[in-house]
C-alpha cells in the first residue's frame, strides 16, 4: 500500500512536489517561480517546525475532487495578494477571495491524481511556534478503497484554507495521515468471546495475516470458517464491545485513521443500544463487528477524546427556518448577526467568542405533530477537530393546519479552531 512520508518541509512560496511512498525516496520539483528544496529539509530558510504552538483558527476557501493546479502533490504557502491571485486562477476560479495578509495566510494542498473518484485531501489542523513564523499542518487523505468499486474519472483533490497567523508565516511542515476506508466483513450481537462472562470487558484487535485472524476467529464462532480476505493488501479491525445483560446493542466503527506521526492506527467506535417502543426481549448479549480495511500499519488505539460541557443559552420554536435537520457551529458576531436573523429572529444571545463558540442546532420544519432538538454532546479529537451530536425527535399529531415550524437550541462550547464533525442523530422512538 502507498503511503505517505510522515513529513515534509517547504520554504515561503515554495511548492513541494512529492512522489513517493513509505520505505521509498520522495521528490522535490520546483514550482512556477520557486527555487528547489529536498523534501524534509529547510532549503536556504529557518530550521525545522518545533513547539510550543499556538492552535490556530483555519477556515475553508475552497475544496474538493478536482483543480487545475499542475499534477503532482503540492503544500503551498501565500502571504500576499500576487501569489495567491496566480495560484488562484492557476487553479481555475475566477472570482478572487479577498484576504488581508496582514493577520491571515493560505495554506494550498493538492492530492496526487487518481484515476478513480472519490477521493479527498483536507487540512485538519494548522498551528505555529510560538516563538517564530513555522506553520505545523495535519493534512488528512482519504481514498476509496481498492477492494470497493468506484466511478472511474480524474481525481486531483485539493484544500484552500485560510488561516489566522498571529506571526509572519514563514515555512509550512506537514503531518500527512489517511483516513482510511473500510466495510463491515461481518457484525452482530452473540460472539462466544465473553458470552455468559459479565465480567468480559471487550477487545479491540488489528488482523494483518490469515493465521492470526483464523486464530482469533475460532474464539469467537468455535468450529466455523473465518471468511475468505487478501492480507496482502487488506486487514481486519475486529471490536468486541462489553458483555451485557439486556438486548439490543450494536457495534459501529465511526473513522479509522492511519497517524505514521504517532505510529497509531486509530479508532473511533460506538455502542447503541435499544431503541425499540415495545419491551425488549430478555436476553444476554457481546455484540461485535469485524471491518476489512486498506491495509495500512501502526498501533491500533482508540482515538483520544475531551469531552466538553455545551450550555444552552436559549432554545425555542421558529417559523424562519423551513429547512431539513441543521447544525451550524458559529465563531464571530457577524456570522451569529447573520444566521440569527434569518432563521429565528429577533436579538441573539452575549457570546464571547474569545473563549467560546456557538452550536445552532434546527429540527427539521413540519407543519404538524411536535419535535425536539438538543445539543446532546461535544468533543475534543486529538487533531483538534470539534466533534458534535446532537439528537432530534419527530412525532406526528395528525391534522396540519399553520404553517411550517422548527424547534431550535443554541448551546456554548469551549472554543476550537479546526474542522468540525458533525452527528444528527434521530432518537425517535419506534413503534
Amino acid at each position: 500500500m502507498k503511503t505517505p512520508q510522515t513529513r515534509h518541509l517547504i520554504g515561503l512560496g515554495l511548492a513541494l512536489l512529492l512522489a513517493g511512498c513509505a520505505g521509498g525516496g520522495s521528490s522535490a520539483r520546483t514550482s512556477p517561480t520557486a527555487g528547489q528544496v529536498s523534501a524534509g529539509s529547510t532549503g536556504s530558510g529557518p530550521g525545522p517546525v518545533a513547539g510550543p504552538f499556538d492552535e490556530l483558527d483555519m477556515t475553508t476557501l475552497d475544496r474538493g475532487e478536482h483543480t487545475m493546479m499542475p499534477s503532482g502533490v503540492r503544500v503551498e504557502l501565500f502571504t500576499d495578494d500576487a501569489d495567491f491571485l496566480a495560484a488562484w486562477a492557476a487553479h481555475g476560479k475566477k472570482s478572487l477571495p479577498q484576504v488581508d495578509f496582514t493577520k491571515f495566510a493560505v495554506v494550498l494542498v493538492v492530492d496526487e491524481d487518481a484515476g478513480r473518484l472519490g477521493h479527498s485531501v483536507e487540512v485538519v489542523r494548522a498551528r505555529q511556534e510560538m516563538n517564530g513564523g513555522g506553520l505545523m499542518l495535519t493534512v488528512r487523505r482519504f481514498r476509496v478503497a481498492d477492494f470497493k468499486v468506484a466511478a472511474t474519472g480524474t481525481s486531483r483533490p485539493f484544500h484552500f484554507a485560510i488561516v489566522r497567523t498571529p506571526r509572519l508565516a514563514d515555512r509550512v511542515e506537514v503531518e500527512w495521515q489517511q483516513a482510511l476506508d473500510y466495510e463491515t466483513l461481518v457484525a452482530g450481537n452473540q460472539s462466544a468471546l465473553g458470552a455468559g462472562d459479565p465480567t468480559w470487558t471487550g477487545a479491540r484487535r488489528v488482523f494483518r495475516d490469515g493465521t492470526d485472524f483464523a486464530a482469533w476467529w475460532q474464539l469467537h464462532q468455535p468450529g466455523t470458517r473465518a471468511p475468505a480476505v487478501d492480507f496482502s493488501t487488506q486487514m481486519i479491525v475486529a471490536v468486541h464491545a462489553r458483555y451485557y445483560s439486556s438486548f439490543g446493542h450494536n457495534v459501529q466503527v465511526r473513522q479509522l485513521i492511519e497517524d505514521p506521526a504517532r505510529g497509531a492506527l486509530r479508532i473511533v467506535d460506538e455502542v447503541t443500544g435499544y431503541r425499540g417502543g415495545a419491551a425488549p426481549p430478555q436476553m444476554t448479549e457481546t455484540p461485535f463487528i469485524m471491518v476489512r480495511a486498506q491495509r495500512a500499519a501502526g498501533t491500533l488505539r482508540v482515538e483520544q477524546t475531551r469531552d466538553l460541557q455545551p450550555v444552552a443559552v436559549d432554545q425555542g420554536q421558529t417559523s424562519l427556518w423551513t429547512g431539513g435537520d441543521d447544525v451550524l457551529v458559529i465563531r464571530d458576531q457577524a456570522t451569529l448577526d447573520a444566521e440569527w436573523a434569518a432563521r429565528i429572529g429577533g436579538r441573539p444571545p452575549v457570546i464571547d467568542f474569545t473563549a467560546d463558540e456557538l452550536i445552532l442546532a434546527f429540527s427539521r420544519a413540519a407543519q404538524s405533530g411536535g419535535a425536539s432538538v438538543h445539543v446532546a454532546g461535544a468533543w475534543l479529537s486529538e487533531d483538534g477537530e470539534l466533534g458534535v451530536r446532537v439528537t432530534t425527535a419527530h412525532f406526528s399529531f395528525g391534522g396540519g393546519a399553520g404553517g411550517l415550524q422548527s424547534r431550535w437550541q443554541a448551546a456554548v462550547v469551549e472554543r476550537s479552531h479546526g474542522p468540525q464533525r458533525i452527528e444528527v442523530v434521530d432518537v425517535t422512538p419506534a413503534p
